[in-house]
């Protein structure tokens, strides 16, 4: 009987230790993950900050790109445009994304190319997220991670929000571009009228300045008639 409590002791114990060390885990995982949820909060204010304060489309896709790379630790991060101005990315996949893309639905999968240093193979995990403005398809986000682990549904999540920042940042930029090239034309415009009236009314003063003097000849010439009798 004895025997029989002491193993049921001993065997509640080892119950409550798996408990505790669960427990644990999940503070420790709970506690990971809030942590990264406000890392992940700093790194988006970050951005938009700072894409929100510029209206150079360049430096814009610097700002994405660089802050992207190092708050994510990628091996890679770069910027694909259909139009504009910009870092045009270099990477081409084999696999046709564009319609996925199109859609505003990202796309992660992995590719395997030679690495001529090293004389492998190297693993990217790679995720392609869309540029949208409002529903047209602006270009892509290209993120490459050199390791086995895959972007995470956090991470996903994230570079979306960073994504539509990038668009709402790029349509600012190009509206103010748009602006600044009225203002130019306009400006062109009133240089060309100033630059006509000054012509029209260089003209009309010459036959004027003409009709004025035989004007003044005639009336001396009447003056001197009158005076001769």
């Amino acid at each position: 009987s004895q025997l029989a409590i002491a193993i049921q002791q001993s065997e509640l114990y080892q119950a409550v230790q798996h408990l505790n060390n669960d427990l644990e885990r999940q503070v420790e995982d709970r506690t990971a993950q809030l942590r990264q949820v406000l890392d992940f909060e700093e790194l988006l204010k970050r951005i938009t900050d700072n894409v929100r304060d510029s209206l150079d489309e360049s430096q814009i896709l610097q700002t994405v790109v660089r802050e992207l790379a190092l708050g994510l630790e990628l091996s890679g991060c770069d910027v694909d445009l259909l139009s504009g101005q910009g870092h045009i990315s270099t990477f081409t996949s084999t696999t046709d994304f564009s319609a996925q893309l199109s859609q505003g639905i990202s796309a992660q999968f992995c590719l395997i190319t030679p690495d001529p240093i090293r004389n492998a193979q190297r693993r990217y995990a790679i995720l392609a997220c869309p540029i949208l403005n409002e529903q047209d398809f602006w270009g892509t986000l290209w993120l490459f991670r050199y390791r086995q682990d895959t972007f995470s549904p956090a991470e996903i999540r994230l570079i979306q929000q960073v994504s539509n920042q990038c668009a709402i940042a790029l349509r600012q930029s190009r509206l103010y571009q748009a602006s600044q090239a009225q203002v130019e034309e306009l400006g062109k415009l009133n240089r060309m009228k100033d630059h006509f009236l000054s012509t029209v009314s260089h003209e009309l003063r010459t036959p004027m300045s003409s009709i004025k003097m035989a004007i003044e000849m005639l009336e001396i010439t009447l003056l001197k008639n009158q005076n001769s009798n």
